[in-house]
């Protein structure tokens, strides 16, 4: 247990340094800082306002976090910063968590470390507070989803649904495809007929009671207008249109997911390219129990055999494995958002997770081809040199170098390939990373030193 606290603290750094060395990045962080701050001022709670005029296309969850520190503590970009990372280190927390109910906390411990060190994880957890906030929700439904699978407990259906019901105030209906895809996991797996109407009652009176909360209070003050607006323009206009963004084809998040789960994304594909021809290996083939019925199992068959196990339920009924329930998770996203015509690099984050978690139980299962981490050993430090050689060309001289000190632990580790200490060494890079290249680079954001010009301006009218 020690040894996981030490791991996780670590997992914790990057999300935690240098939160406000930063200047707002760009137009989608604005929002999410100003918009808390003119609620607050004109004391509206209801109907957001950006520079002044109504900004109605999210629901206000996030601007309602940021606004209630706001009026806690003042405004300051910090505490949008601290909520972020809290946030974005909770989802790593839940990861763990559904790692422990799916499997056991070793490979828990390592799928928390693969996506703690998720480079689009990472970048999001500084910058989008709408998209951290959905994640969160989304897991945190997944882990209350994974203990009623473990103990039948109605009150954890009730919890999850809260959940949904806060990612809907966080971003709308995209939340809705995590329990449709639950659901059809249920269906698959034959776990379905455990699910009673009766026991769906409380669960969606919960999610419309937290979901709509705001949409009523939106539709009493400004009438339909806005509440169809949201529905239609700002959702399924958005996803039936590339109006809000530039045309992609329908292979753009197959590039995004290898950049943006880089190094783990080569793991990953070899590891799927096996699944196939392992499967008797890997024992995911049918007559499998769900993770339903492997949850009371995998204390046993770890005790027994030393190796993790797919966790699944208390039901009778056999089924496929935990490891199709994280599939069917991970290709759900990928799917549904390749089929929409606005494509945004972020909108599979909520993906990655069922990856780390995926790919962890793949590795604890089986060795890790040589080939693959000498490869690795030498990629990722070849990454880590590079990013330093391009700081210190366009960066003062400091201490750029500092982040090397992990290319050594990374390059070892993958060789040894012991991913739990890849994780680890890859996060003392980032944190070295952020420490040292983020404050500099402040010097190339335009935003601040229009803002002088702006501020020195207004101040000159005022005087004359």
């Amino acid at each position: 247990m020690i040894k996981r606290i030490i791991f996780l603290a670590i997992f914790a750094l990057p999300f935690f340094v240098v939160l406000d060395e930063s200047s707002v990045w760009d137009a989608n962080e604005a929002f999410y800082v100003q918009t808390p701050r003119e609620m607050l001022e004109r004391g509206d709670w209801v109907v957001p306002y950006f520079n002044g005029e109504p900004r109605l296309n999210k629901p206000p969850l996030s601007y309602w976090l940021v606004g209630g520190l706001y009026s806690l503590f003042g405004v300051s970009l910090f505490w949008e910063r601290l909520i972020l990372a809290i946030l974005g280190f909770g989802s790593v927390l839940l990861v763990y968590r559904a790692g422990t109910l799916l499997f056991n906390g070793r490979t828990a411990l390592l799928a928390a470390g693969i996506f703690a060190t998720t480079f689009r994880l990472l970048m999001l957890s500084r910058r989008l507070l709408i998209d951290i906030l959905l994640l969160f929700c989304l897991l945190a439904a997944l882990v209350f989803f994974l203990e009623w699978l473990r103990r039948e407990r109605r009150s954890a259906l009730v919890v999850a649904a809260v959940f949904i019901g806060l990612g809907f105030l966080a971003k709308g209906p995209v939340v809705l495809l995590a329990p449709a895809l639950l659901g059809l996991y249920l269906v698959i797996s034959g776990d379905w007929h455990r699910l009673k109407i009766r026991q769906l009652l409380l669960p969606a009176v919960a999610f419309l009671l937290v979901a709509s909360s705001w949409f009523l209070l939106l539709l009493l003050k400004l009438g339909w207008d806005p509440v169809i607006d949201f529905f239609l323009k700002e959702n399924l206009g958005r996803f039936a249109n590339v109006d809000y963004g530039p045309a992609r084809g329908p292979f753009y998040y197959a590039g995004v997911f290898l950049g943006d789960f880089f190094p783990w994304s080569l793991f990953f594909v070899v590891a799927l390219a096996s699944l196939g021809a392992q499967a008797s290996h890997l024992h995911w083939g049918k007559g499998r129990p769900a993770p339903s019925a492997a949850l009371a199992q995998s204390s046993v068959s770890k005790a027994q055999t030393g190796r993790d196990a797919p966790c699944p339920s208390a039901g009778e009924t056999p089924a496929l494995s935990a490891g199709l329930l994280l599939l069917i998770w991970f290709f759900g996203y990928l799917v549904v958002f390749s089929l929409s015509h606005n494509k945004q690099e972020y909108y599979i984050l909520p993906a990655y997770p069922a990856a780390a978690l995926w790919l962890a139980l793949w590795a604890r299962r089986h060795p890790v081809p040589s080939w693959l981490s000498w490869i690795l050993a030498v990629l990722v430090p070849a990454v880590i040199v590079g990013l330093y050689l391009f700081a210190a060309l366009i960066l003062p001289a400091g201490m750029l170098w500092l982040p090397l000190l992990a290319v050594p632990l990374v390059a070892a580790s993958l060789i040894l390939r012991r991913l739990d200490h890849t994780a680890a060494a890859l996060a003392v890079f980032y944190t070295l990373a952020f420490v040292c290249y983020l404050p500099p680079f402040e010097a190339y954001k335009p935003v601040p030193a229009f803002a002088r010009t702006i501020e020195a301006e207004t101040e000159r009218l005022a005087a004359e």
